[in-house]
């Protein structure tokens, strides 16, 4: 579920469920924006991603599909152009990387 605000006429139709809100901000207190965040490369070989995940940022290190280690930047609009692996918090780079090398 996405929030925002009417401002002319409709250009999209949206089911109503969980009914009318005041405000963006009551609905989004009742259903939480998606979490995207910026992520980079602990190898520095690849440009910035977005990747959705209930991570938070700052010192959160992950593992993607393809064993690749991502530092999360900060929060990000999305969309998401990786998905994370489900090998937990390797809190550092170094971390990561010792467990999962970079190439070359």
């Amino acid at each position: 579920m996405f929030s925002w605000s009417t401002t002319g006429t409709a250009t999209v139709t949206i089911e109503n469920f969980g009914g009318v809100q005041a405000s963006c901000e009551d609905c989004k207190s009742k259903f939480p924006c998606p979490d995207f965040y910026e992520v980079e490369d602990c190898c520095g070989l690849q440009s910035n991603q977005v990747v959705y995940a209930n991570v938070g940022y700052g010192t959160e290190v992950y593992l993607d599909n393809s064993n690749v280690c991502w530092k999360t930047v900060g929060p990000n609009p999305g969309p998401a152009t990786i998905t994370l692996g489900s090998g937990g918090n390797y809190g550092t780079c170094e971390n990561c990387t010792a467990n999962f090398p970079c190439p070359g």
